[in-house]
């Protein structure tokens, strides 16, 4: 399919509402959710207030260039890994080349000093201790932990909710050895662990890695993990080919779009989701509603708050933002 190419529409019907499910929101999420109603014999209907789908998992044309703004590398290229048979179930990546990425990121300082920060844990140990020999202890540390975590996936034959006991048990023993390294992870910001460092330039780029001076220090632990099991890799066409794709697969499988249209409100009626009315005026009716939105406006806006308790009010309104991004493109001929 040619990136550029709109998956082919599929006629909306305010029509028979029983047994269809309604999605709110046409990216990532309602897409996935959409594919499996599908699959699973329910018809679904997705209500996208874009001209096209993908949310956030977009890259948009400026002249001869194509500018991506989300996808650099995805979890799940490698073939015995979990996301790669949810992805392909998803018709994300089938037919598809990926680019496997042996480099995590090149860091340059401003003295012209530079770091590169392997996948391969090994070549990794060996790159970092070149440059800040004197945190040689910490680095194995660092490299042990993500070895240890370097398995953990999601469980594919039951989601958590549908398990037996007994998938539960075997789920957890599977984990086990990962959880007190995840736990301690988790509980160290990134600051602390950081200044715990004596090279400046290890400790700027184990920041880069890490994104944020908010975040704990698992996320750092995380990212070196999965990089380092060649499970992640670039997906040749980016972020709209992939969104793309799936937005095909769930056309193929008979569901339905509907573009251009803006949900403000969910229709209840007797604590039941029966339908969404749209900014346009129409009313598409439904035997269940599932929103792919933001949950602000999910909750306060399209419910009208009437659905909250305590701490999910203290949540939004004194839980911290995380901090604004901006991206900067360039094209370079």
């Amino acid at each position: 399919m040619n990136v550029k190419d709109k998956p082919r529409p599929t006629p909306a019907t305010t029509e028979g509402a029983a047994g269809k499910v309604i999605i709110i929101g046409g990216g990532i999420a309602g897409l996935s959710c959409g594919c499996y109603l599908q699959m699973n014999g329910i018809q679904s209907e997705i209500v996208e207030m874009g001209a096209v789908p993908g949310g956030l998992c977009m890259s948009w044309d400026r002249g001869p260039y194509v500018f991506d703004g989300c996808l650099r590398w995805l979890v799940g290229t490698n073939p015995s890994s979990a996301f790669h048979q949810i992805w392909s179930e998803l018709g994300a990546i089938v037919g598809r080349k990926i680019m496997p990425q042996d480099e995590v990121v090149r860091i340059e300082g401003a003295d012209g000093q530079s770091l590169s920060v392997p996948a391969d844990l090994d070549r990794l140990t060996s790159e970092f201790k070149r440059i800040a020999p004197e945190d040689a202890a910490l680095i194995d540390q660092l490299v042990r932990a993500a070895r240890r975590c370097a398995s953990l996936e999601p469980p594919l034959e039951n989601p958590l909710e549908l398990m037996t006991q007994f998938q539960k048990m075997r789920l957890g023993l599977r984990y086990l050895p990962m959880v007190p390294v995840i736990l301690k992870w988790k509980r160290l910001s990134i600051t602390t662990y950081l200044a715990k460092y004596r090279n400046d330039f290890l400790r700027e780029t184990l920041m880069a890695l890490a994104g944020d001076e908010r975040m704990s220090a698992l996320v750092l632990m995380m990212v070196l993990a999965f990089r380092s099991t060649r499970n992640t890799g670039f997906v040749v066409g980016g972020s709209r080919a992939f969104a793309y794709a799936i937005a095909d697969r769930y056309a193929r499988l008979g569901g339905v779009f509907r573009y251009n249209t803006r949900v403000i409100s969910v229709r209840v009626e007797d604590d039941r989701a029966t339908g969404v009315n749209c900014a346009d005026g129409t009313m598409v009716p439904a035997s269940a509603v599932v929103s792919c939105a933001d949950g602000r406006t999910t909750i306060f806006k399209m419910l009208e708050g009437r659905y909250v308790n305590k701490s999910l009010v203290r949540l939004y309104e004194k839980g911290e933002l995380f901090s604004a991004l901006i991206q900067v493109s360039l094209g370079i001929n």
